[in-house]
């Protein structure tokens, strides 16, 4: 077996699948469905497989963990892939094929102890009629996928070999990204990330969650409307179908939530040549499209800054998955509150302008087609929106996976239809600004600061009387922009600091920059002369809490030094704030196994919370602990 560094696709999908709970982890796994060409038996099809896993090295490789805490990608030698067999008849066949494919995604694939391929075949009468796969997302981005379908394809219909010299694999693509002018691109891709953390809005939905609500709802829109409106706007603008759906739905989330500037992460192929067009895996990165829309443009300007920003997005999408994350990190503290990354726009179709030329605009009948489904959604649990365009041909196809909890299932249908009748009325020549979209703007529950922050202020608050000893608490903006927060009660302004900065991971959350106390004595007798209020202003780091067991705090601190290579780590800041390496965060986690805690995940250590704050969640195995979710808000 050959081993080698993970690529720095293959380092972000990694961390991906750890920091969410494993259940959440089969929403990586990628469906597909090949059909069998008639005549074709198992053994042919077990040997168009083996083809396929021998000729690509990324659909035998694992995941493995070293002595240093680095993880690593192992090749393992070509093998037959295990394969079910399931009999229908030839009515349901193609049904049946798509349940199957369902199941085998259904379950999370362990990167560590299996290769990230799974498959079935649907059998009718003894023999083959659909190939059904579940290909984890680490081994093939959206056009790997195509390849591999194609390969397969052909490997079915008897050409073996598949033909062709070897193609590139993900090992070679490590050699490039260690080479002195990627790693010049990487560096200039990280100050283009760290400037605009520190500027765009730190949260975009600037709403207190609905615990009532589902916590994921996905809403999708199949449209021939769209799909032909598409084709006359994009050959009139000269722009890309994808500039002109990001442009619709960041239009009608800028009127929804009233905001002047919007930033989407979307995916970046991160393919460095042409020789790897063949190459089955995973090249992608995530990029940072800021949108600025303050002075309320037309649509068509408005697409015009999407492309260019989408094109930033591209030129900065190559950069190191570590150093990103710290630099988040950093900008959370300097910006006293949570700076999230809350929304992924997905263009998935692989050309990104529409195919089909109607020969005129759409007319009014054509919305009537349209086709809306509510499912539960899938997203990553962070993720407040997850946009995903399926197809542009014929149907277009949109869907929204959001966080019930803040954008609700008839919320987000209504977006999804003004997105569409925002497109459909510029194909047939207006030019809408966003004010003009119809959708009625959502009062906001948080506060917006002249820096960019979106401050929950009322939750801070509500989290500060929530200490004993506090009988009251208020939290408020001065006219220098500062945030003060005042307190009554018998507690110390330190603690509340040391409190607050343990919430920090919460979306809103504030760490004031002043924190006022107001004693309050017992009840007098005689009239006493009031208590004089006590005024902490709040460092960038605070200390975060102050009782934490020292047993905790002596295993977490080995824990960093044995494997995050933090000699003298600081208990008052997170992890990725003092350049903790996101790849080294599952072995703090083993070790600190090893050492007999248990109580913090890589989630956590991944979070806006400072250390001392984590040593307080650490238990002995066994211990029994409730613990309050990080994802949960105030």
């Amino acid at each position: 077996m050959r081993s080698a560094p993970l690529t720095r696709g293959q380092l972000m999908l990694w961390c991906n699948s750890l920091a969410v709970p494993e259940p959440a982890r089969a929403a990586l796994n990628l469906p597909r469905v090949v059909p069998v060409p008639a005549g074709r038996t198992l053994a042919d099809v077990r040997e168009a497989l083996l083809a396929t896993v021998t000729r690509h090295e990324a659909l035998r490789t694992t995941i493995e963990v070293d002595e240093a805490g680095d993880p690593r990608q192992v090749i393992h030698p070509p093998a037959r892939p295990a394969l079910s067999e399931v009999e229908s008849t030839e009515d349901t066949a193609a049904d049946r094929a798509e349940s199957v494919t369902a199941d085998l995604c259904r379950v999370p694939l362990r990167l560590s102890e299996e290769w990230p391929l799974r498959a079935a075949v649907v059998t009718v009468a003894g023999l083959p009629r659909f190939l059904c796969l579940a290909v984890h997302h680490i081994a093939a981005d959206a056009r790997a996928l195509d390849v591999l379908v194609t390969e397969l394809t052909r490997a079915l219909a008897g050409e073996i070999p598949v033909g062709g010299p070897p193609p590139r694999q993900p090992r070679d693509l490590v050699a490039v990204e260690a080479s002195e002018a990627e790693r010049r691109r990487a560096d200039a891709a990280l100050a283009y990330w760290a400037e605009r953390l520190r500027a765009v809005p730190t949260a975009l939905f600037p709403y207190r969650p609905d615990r009532g609500r589902p916590r994921r709802v996905r809403v999708r829109l199949d449209s021939p409307a769209l799909a032909a409106a598409l084709p006359a706007l994009t050959d009139r603008l000269r722009l890309p179908a994808s500039a002109v759906l990001m442009a619709a739905t960041t239009a009608v989330l800028l009127r929804y939530t009233d905001g002047t500037r919007w930033f989407w992460t979307t995916v970046v192929d991160n393919r460095p040549a042409r020789d790897y067009d063949d190459a089955v895996g995973s090249f992608v990165q995530l990029g940072m499209v800021d949108v600025e829309a303050g002075d309320d443009p037309p649509f068509a300007t408005l697409v015009g800054r999407c492309w260019r920003a989408q094109l930033l997005a591209v030129r900065h999408g190559r950069y190191d998955h570590d150093a990103m994350l710290a630099e988040r990190g950093l900008a959370t503290e300097e910006r006293r509150t949570l700076v999230t990354l809350p929304t992924i726009f997905n263009f998935k179709p692989t050309s990104r302008r529409s195919g089909a030329r109607p020969s005129r605009a759409p007319g009014p009948g054509s919305l009537a087609r349209t086709r809306v489904e509510h499912s539960p959604g899938q997203g990553k649990p962070d993720t407040t929106l997850f946009a995903v365009v399926h197809g542009i041909a014929g149907v277009a196809a949109v869907s929204f996976d959001a966080d019930g909890a803040v954008l609700p299932a008839r919320d987000a249908e209504e977006l999804l239809r003004a997105a569409e009748d925002l497109v459909w009325r510029a194909a047939r020549g207006s030019d809408p600004r966003v004010s003009d979209v119809d959708v009625p703007p959502r009062a906001p529950d948080w506060t917006r600061t002249a820096d960019g922050r979106v401050l929950d202020l009322d939750g801070t608050a509500r989290l500060v009387r929530a200490l004993p000893g506090v009988t009251a608490a208020e939290v408020a903006i001065t006219d220098t922009g500062a945030v003060v927060a005042t307190v009554r009660g018998t507690v110390a302004a330190r603690t509340v600091s040391d409190h607050l900065a343990a919430h920090l991971h919460r979306p809103g959350v504030v760490l004031p920059d002043q924190i006022r106390v107001e004693g309050e004595p017992p009840e007098p007798t005689a009239p006493t002369a009031p208590t004089a209020p006590t005024v902490l202003t709040v460092p960038t780091a605070p200390t975060g809490p102050s009782d934490p067991p020292k047993p905790a705090i002596s295993a977490l601190l080995t824990a960093l030094r044995d494997r995050a290579g933090l000699s003298e780590p600081d208990l008052g800041r997170s992890y990725l704030g003092q350049g903790g390496l996101v790849r080294r965060g599952p072995a703090v986690v083993d070790r600190l196994a090893d050492l007999g805690y248990g109580g913090v995940t890589f989630a956590d250590l991944l979070s806006a919370r400072p250390l001392r704050s984590l040593a307080a969640e650490l238990r002995r195995d066994g211990e029994d602990v409730t613990r309050t979710p990080v994802a949960d808000q105030p």
